[in-house]
C-alpha cells in the first residue's frame, strides 16, 4: 500500500503525521482495513473548518493535489480539541479511503467526524492575486560618490592581496584564495553600481590597473596558478577573475567578453563550463541591459541542457536570471514578452529544482542514508524560491495567467516549498535569501522556524492572510 501522511505544523515547522506506512493488506474485494493513527492531532479553536494537505511516497515524499477537509456543525470550537485519526480502507472499492477524527476527551462537542478528500485549489475568479513589487531602484549618485573611496581602496588591497598570493607569501594559500574570491565578487558588484556615475577605475593609478587586469586575465586563462590551493578554489578564482574583467573597462576586458561569447556558441563547452559563466553573463547584461546576454544564457544553458548535465552551472544560471528579475528595471516584463514560453519554462525549472531538493533533503535526514546536504543544494533552493517570487510580479498581466493565486499548480509548488524548507532546517542548514524580508513575528506565530523566504513565498502562492504586513525591502547583490 502507498505510504500516506498529512501535513501539519509541529515545533514551529511544517511537518507530517503518518497515516499509513509499510502497510500490506489482503487483496480480497471489499475487505475492510482500519488503522488507528497513534499520534494526537490538535484542532485549534475558532476555525469554521480544517484542511490538511495529503503527502504520499517513501523517502521522496511528494505533495498530492488532494486535501483532507473537515467540517462539522460542532465547528467553530470554543477551545483547542485533541483528536485521534482513524484511516479506513476498503479494498477494490472506488473512493476506498476514509479518514475520521475521534475526540480524545469525553466533554468534546463531537465524538467522531468523517472528513472528505477534496482537490487542492480554489475556483478561478479571474483575480490573479497579490503581486510582489520588484526592487529595481539603483543606488543614488550621491550615495555612490560617498562610497567611491572604499571601492578604490578595496581594489588596491585586492591587487596587493593577489600579488602576495601569486608570489607565495601567504601562510595559508587556500584560505587566502577563498577570501580573495569574495573580495573580487564584492568589487564586481560595486563597479557595476558605479557604472551609472562614472568609472572608479579612473581613480586608480594606471600602472596598477594594467598590472591588476593582466593578473586577472592570467588567472582567468589558467596560465598562472597560485601554489597551495585546491583545484576547486583555483577554478572559482579563475571564474571570479573573468567576471570582474567583464565589469572593468580594462585592456583585457575585450578578451574576457570574447571568451564568454565563444563559450556560449559551443554547446560542448557549455556542458563543461563552470558556474562562474552565468555570473560573467549577468555582469555583461548589467553593463548593457539592452544587450542580448541574458537571452543567450536562457537559450544556451537553461533551455539547451538538462540540470543533471551540469548541475552547478544550471543552478547558477537560475540564480542569475532570478537576480535580473529583481534588480534590472523592466527585465521581467520585457523578457516574458520576447520569450513566449518564459513563464511555463521558468515554472518547469522551479518545479524540477524543488523535486531535486526534496529528494536530496529527504535522504539527508534519513538515519539509514549517508547522503549529505551541502551549501550548494541550499543555495539552489533559495535561487528557485527567489525566481518564483519574482515571477509572481507578472500577476495582473497576460503573462501571469498561469500564476493565479490558489490555483492547483501554485498550491502544489507551495506544498513542495514548505516541505523542502522543513527538511533543510531538520538537516541543520539555514535558508537565507538575497532579499531583505520584513515579516512581523505575529504573522509567523506557530511557524517561527520556517524561513522568511519560504513563509513569504507560500503566502503569495496560497493567498494567505497577512500579506499586507509583509515587506520586501532590499536585494543584496553581493550576498
Amino acid at each position: 500500500m502507498p505510504d500516506l501522511f498529512l501535513e501539519v505544523v509541529r515545533d514551529g515547522l511544517y511537518d507530517e503525521i503518518e497515516l499509513m506506512k509499510d502497510a500490506v493488506v489482503d487483496a480480497a474485494l471489499g475487505t475492510v482495513h482500519r488503522i488507528d493513527v497513534p499520534e494526537t492531532l490538535v484542532l485549534p479553536a475558532g476555525a469554521g473548518d480544517y484542511r490538511f494537505s495529503l503527502v504520499a511516497g517513501r523517502a521522496n515524499r511528494r505533495p498530492m493535489p488532494v486535501d483532507f477537509h473537515l467540517e462539522s456543525t460542532a465547528f467553530p470550537l470554543e477551545a483547542d480539541a485533541p483528536v485521534r485519526l482513524r484511516l479506513t480502507y476498503r479494498y477494490g472499492v472506488d473512493n476506498g479511503y476514509e479518514l475520521s477524527v475521534l475526540a480524545n476527551e469525553p466533554g468534546a462537542p463531537f465524538s467522531e467526524v468523517q472528513g472528505a478528500w477534496v482537490s487542492s485549489g480554489r475556483p478561478s475568479t479571474g483575480d490573479q492575486g497579490d503581486a510582489p513589487s520588484l526592487l529595481t531602484e539603483s543606488p543614488s549618485p550621491a550615495a555612490l560618490s560617498r562610497r567611491s573611496g572604499d571601492v578604490t581602496d578595496s581594489l588596491n588591497r585586492a591587487d596587493r592581496h593577489l600579488r602576495r598570493l601569486l608570489s607565495g607569501y601567504e601562510r595559508d594559500p587556500e584560505r587566502s584564495a577563498f577570501a580573495l574570491c569574495h573580495q573580487l565578487r564584492w568589487l564586481r558588484n560595486q563597479l557595476l553600481d558605479f557604472a551609472c556615475i562614472g568609472d572608479p577605475m579612473a581613480l586608480v593609478d594606471g600602472a596598477t590597473e594594467a598590472d591588476f587586469s593582466q593578473s586577472l586575465a592570467d588567472l582567468a586563462r589558467g596560465t598562472i596558478v597560485a601554489a597551495g590551493i585546491e583545484d576547486r578554489t583555483a577554478r572559482w578564482l579563475s571564474e571570479e577573475s573573468l567576471a570582474l574583467l567583464c565589469a572593468m573597462d580594462a585592456s583585457e576586458s575585450p578578451w574576457a567578453v570574447g571568451t564568454v561569447r565563444r563559450t556560449l556558441e559551443d554547446h560542448d563547452q557549455v556542458l563543461i563550463a563552470g558556474p562562474g559563466l552565468p555570473n560573467a553573463i549577468a555582469t555583461l547584461h548589467r553593463r548593457s541591459p539592452d544587450g542580448d546576454w541574458m537571452d543567450e544564457l536562457w537559450q544556451s544553458v537553461l533551455t539547451a541542457i538538462e540540470p543533471y548535465e551540469n548541475p552547478q552551472l544550471y543552478g547558477e544560471a537560475v540564480r542569475a536570471v532570478g537576480r535580473a528579475v529583481w534588480r534590472v528595471d523592466g527585465f521581467l516584463s520585457d523578457f516574458a514578452h520576447r520569450h513566449s514560453d518564459f513563464v511555463p519554462r521558468a515554472l518547469h525549472i522551479v518545479e524540477s529544482s524543488l523535486r531535486s531538493t526534496l529528494r536530496r533533503a529527504a535522504l539527508a535526514v534519513d538515519s539509514d542514508s549517508d547522503v549529505e546536504l551541502f551549501g550548494g543544494h541550499v543555495r539552489g533552493f533559495q535561487a528557485s524560491c527567489e525566481l518564483m517570487l519574482g515571477l509572481l510580479a507578472l500577476r495582473g498581466t497576460e503573462a501571469g495567467e498561469m500564476l493565479a493565486v490558489g490555483s492547483p499548480r501554485m498550491l502544489r509548488i507551495a506544498k513542495a516549498i514548505r516541505r523542502a524548507d522543513s527538511l533543510i532546517v531538520k538537516a541543520g542548514k539555514e535558508v537565507r535569501s538575497a532579499l531583505g524580508l520584513d515579516v512581523p513575528a505575529a504573522e509567523k506565530k506557530g511557524l517561527e522556524r520556517v524561513s522568511d523566504l519560504a513563509f513569504v513565498l507560500n503566502s503569495y502562492l496560497t493567498g494567505a492572510a497577512g500579506l499586507s504586513m509583509i515587506r520586501i525591502e532590499s536585494f543584496a547583490d553581493d550576498e
